[in-house]
């Protein structure tokens, strides 16, 4: 081996046994290994770092955006620029072409990759060349292992196999404790798959052996991964680079496996260190333990309240500050007041229905091109238009011989690259399509789940515009994959992403899913079309009640009678199926039905006893039943905890 310098950086140079003759090594941002097949530029780890940190942050160390089409879009631009970057640099390195599309992969699938793909090649950049290319080096003899691990877990992710991923990425971080990128990526993959107990369980391929034998199959993965890197963590606060980030992922592996008094201590410790630096994680922490725990008035004030939004505002990778605000906005429901329905619509009308409403899906019309520029600096503009008014301004006044006049004054520079009109595509840029992008499976299930919120309190109906525009945007992305002749639909559409499409489309045109999917497919279906949603047949008949019947026999396993296979994390499963049952039930007045609903509810009131939700609807679902003296004790407790603070609750029966 042979070590160069270069001023203050050191590159080890080693012969490769392939076709390329050398590898330069460098370390990144977190002090892990990065290598190249031929001596990089000088900022290309530079770029490298500031990409992986967005990624890790969730964009929310990026800042350089244009503000014109505001906050939101300011996100995703700060975010585009620092992806942009990276794609465009003509590096060498597997591990950078790896990054480029690893990240997308585990949050989105293999199906969104495919159709951003399609956009960037209007500007020449190809994510799955990229994928390739670094996949063709997984058995390179001479790359560190942590680079040969993360090229096998983007293979697996290209065919769909997350469960094999993650299985790998334990492994890496058994290997390299401090690699964030690689505790994200978990937490990503986990959260996809929707499975979180099980996500080392059986492979679809029968071939796999899993490279952690010894981890038990019940085992939580994403409390596994936090868990086994928190003592490295914890040991080095004041010397490893990104701790807040890193103890930020590690409190939500708590969260998410049960053990909330931690992840909230964690998170609370890493927010009063670095405020703005970590708060998009630590508030996706701090929602799944004030969720777990009933705590109403503290989700509300950290995801909803104005201070709490600073946490994750300019989080604006992959739109996870819609994600975090649709969790705000559910907290929101859950207690009454006069914002109740305001601030929930609120959030949807500007969080998610713009995203459907500018790629094209609300009206069944995808963009199959960059059709928008990314947004310019309006504040510089403003700026250099009150400058020269004052110009113009002194000259009127003063009559200046031999200056010019204010009508010869040149006209503010407008920034080109953000005006360029949407039917003029000839000069997009990467950071256009980066910018803009398509909505993910994620976000159309949070936009689904509030909205089923939403109609179930009574606030919006089951014909609301909102609907159409959701179910449209559900049948391009079906659409998208079947047109696909490479496509495999049951690897493209994640199991969680499937709930929200199955309230709106035929369950004939989704995949089964695991385990128990296919019957709670068929429920969500018939509850979609009960409640009519988009436009869905529904006759206000007796015989409807035998169908709210079914509809409680099909979820009731998923909102706590069953196990096994089915289990999500509990934030974004738990919730919908308790409202969707105890609504259910009510509205079909069977005795059986309304006992389930009343064993649900009576489990909620006992783990989350300071939700006033909670224990509204347990006093409904009394009600039913006729024990009035109980209902009326629930009612008020539910009182007491804050229900109804500032307004009055609207008609609904769950």
């Amino acid at each position: 081996a042979l070590t160069v310098r270069d001023g203050s950086q050191q590159f080890v140079v080693r012969s490769f046994s392939s076709e390329k003759s050398i590898v330069v090594t460098e370390a990144d941002f977190f002090g892990e290994p990065i290598s190249f097949l031929e001596t990089p530029s000088p900022d290309a780890v530079e770029k490298f770092d500031a990409f992986m940190i967005a990624v890790v942050s969730r964009g929310k160390s990026c800042s350089d955006g244009g503000d014109e089409d505001g906050i939101t879009a300011k996100a995703s631009h700060s975010t585009a620029i620092v992806w942009a970057d990276l794609l465009r640099h003509n590096h060498t390195s597997p591990l950078m072409w790896a990054v480029s599309v690893t990240p997308m992969l585990a949050q989105a699938g293999i199906g969104y990759v495919q159709r951003v793909d399609k956009l960037l090649s209007h500007v020449g950049i190809s994510l799955l060349e990229m994928a390739q290319k670094a996949v063709a080096h997984k058995n390179h003899p001479d790359l560190p292992s942590r680079e040969l691990l993360h090229l096998q877990v983007l293979e697996y992710l290209l065919h769909g196999n997350r469960r094999q991923a993650l299985a790998t990425l334990l492994t890496l971080l058994e290997q390299c404790p401090g690699d964030a990128y690689a505790l994200v990526l978990v937490m990503d993959i986990a959260f996809l798959e929707g499975d979180k107990d099980s996500a080392l369980g059986e492979s679809e391929d029968p071939d796999f052996v899993p490279r952690t034998p010894h981890i038990h199959p019940s085992f939580s993965c994403v409390d596994r991964a936090a868990g086994s890197v928190a003592a490295y963590w914890k040991e080095r606060r004041n010397n490893i680079p990104g701790y807040s980030v890193g103890v930020s992922l590690i409190a939500l592996g708590f969260a998410v496996g049960g053990r909330f008094a931690d992840a909230e201590r964690l998170a609370e410790a890493v927010m009063q260190r670095d405020f703005f630096g970590c708060g998009g994680l630590a508030a996706w922490a701090l929602a799944h333990v004030y969720d777990a725990e009933g705590r109403t008035s503290e989700g509300i004030s950290w995801l909803a309240g104005y201070d709490g939004v600073q946490l994750y505002e300019a989080c604006g990778y992959l739109f996870f500050n819609a994600r975090i605000a649709g969790y705000g906005a559910r907290f929101a429901l859950d207690r009454e007041g006069a914002g109740r329905v305001r601030t929930p619509l609120r959030v949807y009308d500007n969080s998610f229905d713009p995203i459907l409403q500018y790629s094209g899906y609300a009206q069944r019309q995808p963009w199959q091109s960059p059709q928008r520029r990314s947004p310019g600096k309006r504040t510089t503009r403003m700026v250099q238009s009150v400058r020269l008014g004052s110009q113009a301004l002194l000259q009127r006044i003063f009559g200046s011989q031999g200056q010019e006049s204010a009508s010869e004054l040149p006209a503010p520079q407008e920034n080109v690259e953000g005006e360029l009109k949407k039917e003029d595509t000839t000069r997009s840029t990467i950071e256009d399509v980066l910018t803009w992008l398509p909505p993910t499976p994620q976000v159309l299930t949070e936009a689904t789940l509030l909205l089923l919120r939403l109609t179930l309190v009574g606030a919006i109906g089951g014909d609301d515009s909102r609907w159409s525009a959701l179910q449209n945007s559900w049948l391009c992305l079906l659409d998208e994959n079947s047109n696909d002749p490479n496509s495999n639909s049951n690897s493209q559409i994640p199991p969680r992403s499937m709930l929200g499409a199955y309230l709106l489309c035929d369950p004939d045109d989704l995949p089964s899913g695991p385990g128990s999917f296919a019957e709670v497919g068929r429920g969500m279906r018939l509850l979609g079309m009960l409640l009519g949603l988009a436009d869905a047949q529904s006759d206000d008949t007796e015989l409807n009640k035998g169908k709210w019947k079914e509809v409680v026999d099909m979820l009731s396993f998923a909102a706590g009678r069953g196990s096994g296979t089915f289990n999500l994390w509990d934030l974004d499963s738990r919730p919908l199926f308790e409202h969707a049952v105890c609504y259910a039930a009510c509205m079909s007045e069977d005795y059986e039905s309304l006992s389930v609903a009343r064993s649900i509810c009576s489990m909620g009131v006992v783990l989350r006893p300071n939700s006033p939700e909670e224990w509204w609807r347990y006093s409904s679902v009394l009600e039913k039943l006729g024990d009035d003296v109980a209902a009326e004790d629930a009612r008020a407790a539910s009182i007491s905890l804050g229900l109804g603070e500032g307004g009055h609750r609207p008609e609904s029966l769950a």
